[in-house]
């Protein structure tokens, strides 16, 4: 649904002309245009982005004709849908200033490019302005693809930052018997969704209830054969509604037609890499007891697409904070290869913010070196450098050209899914040494390495030991090759912690002293992993009975508790076990599985305190059960001298299957 002018009407209509340095011949440019044109309308935006491209000014501050002003506009939906939202949002913002008023169909379609951009990145009061500016020229001149476009991302965002404004707008539409005959019914039901989430968020049951029962109907009802994207997320959505009003039959009923809880393989869902909000004390900032739930899908690359809220327990920024956050997540593409692309394309996670950030990652200086180098090159953004640093996975394509360029290999070995058969990663290793990549670029390859073998373990301390196994394999290539290099301490940590995991402390002891004792080259004695394995140290010491020795190690680190929490001291996990009791009732009559992810505090005796659900699939089913079987969780005292280090709001996630908790009974 998008309404495009041909330049070469405005051309024709004298309205436009083409300002540029050389003059080449006019149908030269009308050329250039009509080919970007062509792929604007098949939406091949990298073809149409390349060819608007070479149409507008390199001069940043230089105003626009209007024919530049409108192909800005063209280029920046280009952008837009290449996810180059910063470029984007340059030249709809110089589109605007110069393309004039004269034209409320041309104006309006900017506008509503803006608001998609904005909405984007997330700024919603942007996006809603840039919306309603755009309702405002098309309102008065009937219904049109433009006003539908302005509404519907109006709707997206509004829903849960001022849920009251939706109808006013969207509902005006369904209001229209023009509307529902213009539209295909998936598209009337899409609308209907939107209203009835407005109303969820709003607080009115009734109208939220109605809404989405005419979504569910329109959409095709409940029995079709083939689910489409669209029915599943309707269905979804009326599951959120009926749950939230204590209609728990109707929410199993519709739940079960998404075919949430009934995932075949759980463990990709919850395996990710980013963070939650901190809570806050500022009225205008997250409370511990919001909760939001955000739908959004996953490329094969393992990068969030699309994240968008859906629910929030109360209006204004939080469902946009939190949406914001998951669209920085990113999922280890190698757990991903055998997941059927609906299920990535249909998540809905209920969640809520932290307690206090995540501690500082062990890796995040080895991260940082590599991301430096592959900055120098020219091979990674700003932008990707950060997710690096945060030890994510960076979003490249298999077909990138950054990959074909010198070093491109390492930001192959960084991003790509890495191959399984040994011979690959060796040729992998060789390659790298060809192209002179640092001591970094492989140390993070071995801890990649060791996490993507670990996924063919069965059960924690089976992952832990292939683990360990992995990078005592590697181990002595990568020293024999950089001696002096700190990341040669960072992966003999993680091979200590491995076995420490895998229930091999003794195995893991010798290692932790490497660290603690010998003061290993290239890295300082107030460094993070010297004190992280100084604490391992003593708390292997004190569980072997040498108290003293585990004392003396401690009191020779001149740590203090309050240190300790700043970073990943990675408490040693006895008994994880879930009894069999704990699988909520409800969820076990309605054959429904899923997980849950729990933030809470290790206390001086391994036990847990202050629980809370943080992450939750799907929403509203597992929390309270989880909550209270996670109280029974215990851990390797944390405590040396009887004094508790470094484990507060420490998060693990917990699955339900029917088949580990209860005999096995037949799906409803």
């Amino acid at each position: 649904m998008r309404h495009v002018h041909k330049l070469a009407f405005l051309i024709a209509i004298g309205c436009c002309s083409f300002a540029t340095a050389q003059p080449a011949a006019p149908q030269n440019k009308q050329a250039v245009y009509d080919a970007a044109q062509a792929a604007f309308d098949k939406d091949d935006w990298t073809q149409a982005s390349q060819g608007f491209a070479k149409l507008l000014p390199a001069e940043p501050g230089r105003p626009l004709s209007r024919s530049e002003a409108v192909i800005a506009s063209r280029y920046a939906t280009a952008l837009f849908h290449l996810e180059r939202l910063d470029e984007a949002q340059g030249w709809i913002s110089r589109s605007l200033q110069d393309l004039g008023q004269d034209d409320a169909t041309l104006v309006a379609d900017a506008w509503i490019t803006r608001g998609d951009i904005e909405r984007l990145r997330y700024d919603y009061p942007e996006a809603l302005k840039a919306y309603r500016q755009a309702d405002a020229l098309l309102a008065s001149s009937g219904l049109s693809d433009q006003l539908v476009r302005a509404r519907f991302g109006h709707a997206y965002v509004a829903t849960t930052y001022d849920p009251s404004a939706v109808t006013p707008r969207l509902g005006a539409l369904l209001a229209d018997p023009a509307f529902a005959k213009a539209v295909p019914r998936d598209t009337l039901a899409q609308a209907e969704d939107l209203v009835a989430r407005a109303a969820m968020n709003a607080g009115d049951k009734p109208a939220a209830r109605h809404w989405i029962e005419k979504a569910v109907d329109d959409s095709g009802g409940l029995t079709t054969e083939r689910v489409s994207i669209g029915q599943v997320t309707i269905r979804a959505d009326a599951g959120i509604i009926a749950r939230l009003q204590r209609r728990d039959d109707d929410a199993r009923r519709y739940f079960t037609y998404t075919g949430a809880g009934h995932l075949k393989d759980m463990s990709w869902v919850v395996d990710h890499a980013g963070d939650l909000p901190v809570c806050g004390d500022a009225a205008d900032e997250v409370r511990p007891d919001d909760s939001v739930v955000v739908t959004f899908a996953i490329g094969v690359d393992g990068a969030v697409v699309g994240a968008i809220p859906v629910y929030a327990s109360r209006p204004g920024p939080l469902g946009a904070i939190f949406a914001k956050t998951v669209s920085s997540w990113r999922w280890n593409p190698e757990k991903l290869r055998k997941v059927e692309g609906f299920w990535r394309a249909t998540l809905q996670l209920e969640l809520r913010c932290v307690t206090r950030p995540q501690p500082a990652e062990l890796g995040k200086t080895t991260y940082n070196e590599l991301g430096q180098w592959l900055k120098q090159r020219g091979l990674i953004t700003p932008a990707e450098l950060a997710t690096l640093e945060a030890n994510q996975y960076l979003k490249v394509r298999s077909d990138d050209a950054r990959l074909t360029q010198p070093g491109g290999v390492v930001l192959r070995a960084t991003a790509a899914r890495l191959p399984e058969e040994p011979a690959k990663i060796e040729q992998l290793w060789m390659e790298m040494e060809k192209v002179g990549a640092p001591p970094s670029a492989f140390a993070t390859l071995i801890k990649d390495l060791a996490g993507t073998r670990s996924v063919k373990g069965n059960g924690l301390k089976e992952s832990a030991r292939i683990r360990a196994q992995t990078y005592a394999e590697w181990l002595p290539r990568f020293r024999k090759a950089f001696p002096e290099d700190r990341a040669v301490s960072w992966i003999v940590l993680n091979q200590a912690l491995a076995l420490e995991d895998s229930g091999d402390f003794a195995g893991a002891q010798p290692l932790l002293e490497t660290l603690t004792n010998r003061k290993p080259a290239g890295v300082p004695a107030d460094d993070v992993l010297v004190h992280v394995a100084q604490l391992h140290q003593a708390i292997g010491l004190d569980r072997a009975g040498k108290a003293e020795a585990a004392k003396a190690v401690l009191e020779r680190s001149g740590l203090t508790l309050d240190q300790c929490s700043l970073f990943d001291t990675h408490p040693v996990a006895e008994s994880l076990k879930v009894a069999s009791s704990a699988f909520p009732e409800e969820a076990l009559r309605w054959q429904f599985e899923g997980f849950a992810q729990e933030a809470y505090d290790i206390d001086d005796n391994g036990g847990v305190k202050n629980v809370r659900t943080v992450v939750s699939y799907p929403p509203f089913v597992f929390d309270q059960a989880t909550e209270r079987a996670v109280t029974g969780f215990r851990y390797v005292p944390p405590r040396v001298g009887g004094k508790a280090v470094g484990c507060q709001a420490h998060r693990q996630s917990v699955s339900f299957r029917i088949a580990d908790y209860a005999p096995a009974r037949p799906r409803a």
